[in-house]
């Protein structure tokens, strides 16, 4: 059956019937689109109010926004930086490379020096169009706008403000509406379209700003990317998905600080409907993102706060749901991010960003749930001694700062265990250990655009440090047989049978995974003492000999052990069978060593195990060598050795490491068990048998 039978097969006809409806909508905006061409001057002028070019400011800029990056608010910002000067140095230094026009792009550096053409193809460099995509994003004017917030004399402000006018005309210039790379796909055009007008605001009374060749150009340039987004939503799939959202977020953020653009007004009202129906359609009721991958949650989180914040500053009702929902993303964050803030990776992660304020890295969820604690006037998400993130001092100025110090912190909350059954995503908290469990539907409603063969894998987090990872998602399009590499079953930390996928790639459709292994969880339970997950994968019953995967993690708290048992079982109605497994632990880095099992480690592990025959010649360290994080232990049967496996924690954020290969012949019915010690050995209990 082909991709689109078999998800057309497990689609309600309401569904299919809603697609077609889109797909007619959009034909029609397309067509008006094609015959309505480049924005005129007069058109534009027209629409603005006025006659001219040099009318355009005092129209435009005369009555100061709501919007949080008004000009008007930055006396506010300022004293909120003040009170964090950490947070104003980074700004800073982000904004005088944005000066100096040194890009951040993924891993790299982009350099084109004050005077230097900007190759905005990166065609010496690149044939990733993602690198290229986040350069014409153009998330330095926001940075320069800060810059401009920032800069203590008139000079310095003036070389902001015409660092943005030169950056903005360049990309006008050499990239030409609806033609190239930029105008390929319309979530670029609205990212871009959306930092292009908050910093537009951002120095609203600065004269280059105010320039009127320069400001009508800009204004054209905002028409004609709203204009083109409207024409191409990217509602055409079968389950549109996060692309959808931010093309809305891109049109609603234009159509609010320009609500007399041409089109601007039927604009806004599409965005607001859009975002209300696609925020509840694309978020779970219990906050997980339908993506099935950590880092598009954070970045569907970015895009519903920008909607958010201007929503709510401009009185714009985007519905209780997409509020409620909106909320349940920044918890959701909150509940499966460790020590420090960093975020387990489950799916793909692009490292995309849409709430320009700040660098981070690109496991750092962090910041979601202090930013969320204001939004939402949430002290649940408010921890002791936490200080107030960057993007909310930029947000919300003096008055969040007031908000979150007045929030009470629930004192001696600590994230709770967390079980999200349609989000997929599961965790186990306790005794300074974070497990994240993937156990679920494949994500976008069954299409699995973002997701992995990765079910019933997981990363273990001991202290806010990384123990045993996920292996990332490094690559796009640039080279499909390595993408599927990277999303591989045997790329995971879960059990592969006889070399095969869990569920098969279409070689012809690299942001398609359809449901394959019909991943569930059989039980979750959490405790003082020891949370437990059972949870099956059906993967490879299309077996000639079918066998159900089965896998239970019991993340013992006080003694400090993760417990996990393996079992592989005949599916209904086929016999018993001989089977290669494959049992792959990816670590963080190179950092491990072989040894034997020592002292007390016998004991905890002869009680454990629950009579399994641990391999008494073999431990296996994990982290540094003075201190290791952790210990594995493995029953015996089968082989084991350590090979070289590289991870990625970001998009081309490619690092050396090690994965542990446990593999072997087995015959079902058949059980392996194995534990993972962590902590100071003198703090072990030995937990119960049960």
């Amino acid at each position: 059956m082909t991709y689109l039978g078999a998800r057309a097969r497990g689609m309600s006809p309401g569904a299919l019937a809603k697609g077609a409806a889109r797909r007619v909508v959009r034909s029609a905006r397309q067509a008006l689109f094609r015959h309505g061409g480049p924005i005129e001057e007069a058109v534009l002028l027209r629409a603005l109010g006025v006659g001219s070019a040099e009318a355009l400011a005092p129209a435009v800029f005369g009555v100061p926004s709501r919007a949080w990056c008004d000009a008007g608010r930055r006396s506010s910002v300022l004293a909120a930086l003040g009170a964090h000067p950490d947070a104003r140095e980074r700004a800073w230094e982000r904004a005088v490379a944005a000066l100096e026009r040194r890009y951040r792009i993924f891993e790299r550096t982009v350099s084109f020096g004050r005077d230097g053409a900007i190759d905005w193809q990166l065609q010496s460099t690149e044939t990733d169009p993602k690198y290229p995509w986040q350069l014409a994003r153009l998330e330095a004017a926001i940075a320069l706008g800060q810059g401009y917030w920032l800069a203590t004399t008139a000079h310095k402000r003036r070389a902001f403000s015409e660092a943005l006018v030169a950056l903005v005309s360049d990309f006008i210039v050499a990239n030409p509406q609806n033609g190239g790379i930029h105008w390929a796909c319309p979530m670029e055009v609205s990212l871009r379209a959306a930092n292009i007008a908050q910093a537009l605001w951002m120095m609203r009374d600065a004269p280059a700003v105010r320039a009127p060749a320069f400001l009508q150009n800009a204004l054209r340039a905002l028409a004609e990317h709203a204009a083109f987004v409207e024409a191409n939503l990217e509602d055409k799939g079968l389950v549109p998905n996060n692309h959808l959202i931010a093309d809305l977020v891109g049109l609603f953020v234009v159509s609010t600080l320009f609500p007399r653009l041409p089109g601007a007004r039927e604009q806004r009202e599409l965005a607001r409907r859009g975002l209300a129906a696609q925020i509840p359609a694309q978020v779970f009721e219990d906050g997980v993102s339908f993506e099935g991958s950590t880092g598009y949650h954070r970045l569907v989180a970015e895009l519903c706060i920008i909607a958010t914040v201007f929503a709510r500053s401009h009185r714009i009702a985007l519905g209780a749901s997409a509020m409620q929902r909106t909320h349940g993303l920044l918890c959701a964050a909150a509940a499966w991010c460790s020590k420090d803030g960093l975020a387990p990776q489950i799916g793909d992660n692009d490292s995309g960003r849409a709430l320009a304020l700040t660098d981070r890295r690109s496991l750092d969820h962090g910041y979601l749930a202090p930013l969320g604690a204001v939004l939402f006037a949430d002290g649940g998400l408010k921890r002791p001694s936490e200080r107030l993130c960057d993007e909310a001092l930029w947000l919300f100025g003096e008055e969040g700062v007031r908000l979150y110090a007045a929030l009470p912190a629930r004192r001696g909350r600590t994230p709770q265990s967390f079980y999200s059954p349609r989000g997929g995503i599961h965790v186990l908290r306790g005794g300074g250990a974070v497990v994240t469990v993937s156990a679920g539907p494949q994500g976008q409603r069954g299409a699995g655009g973002h997701s992995h063969n990765d079910k019933l894998s997981f990363e273990l987090h001991i202290g806010g440090v990384p123990v045993i990872v996920d292996p990332g998602s490094p690559v796009y399009g640039r080279d499909a047989a390595d993408r599927n590499r990277w999303r591989a079953s045997a790329a995971h930390n879960a059990l592969v049978v006889d070399g095969l996928e869990q569920a098969p790639f279409d070689p012809s459709r690299l942001f398609a995974l359809p449901e394959g292994a019909r991943a569930r969880v059989e039980c979750f339970e959490t405790g003082a003492q020891v949370d437990r997950l059972v949870a099956v994968h059906h993967g490879y019953e299309r077996l000639q000999r079918p066998v159900t995967v089965r896998r239970e993690l019991r993340l013992h708290k006080e003694s400090r052990a993760l417990v996990v048992t393996e079992w592989l079982t005949r599916a209904r109605g086929s016999d018993d069978g001989v089977h290669e497994v494959s049992l792959g632990l990816q670590l963080p880095d190179g950092q491990v060593r072989l040894r034997g099992p020592r002292g007390k480690e016998r004991l905890l592990l002869s009680q454990i195990l629950r009579g399994g025959a641990v391999d008494e010649g073999l431990a296996i360290e994990l982290g540094p060598a003075r201190r290791p994080r952790a210990v594995l232990f493995l029953e015996r049967g089968l082989e084991v050795s350590l090979e070289p496996s590289p991870t990625a924690t970001g998009y081309g954020e490619i690092v050396e490491a090690v994965k542990v290969r446990v593999h072997g012949r087995v015959r079902t019915p058949w059980r392996f068990g194995w534990v993972i010690l962590f902590g100071h050995p003198a703090r072990r209990q030995i937990p119960p048998v049960s």
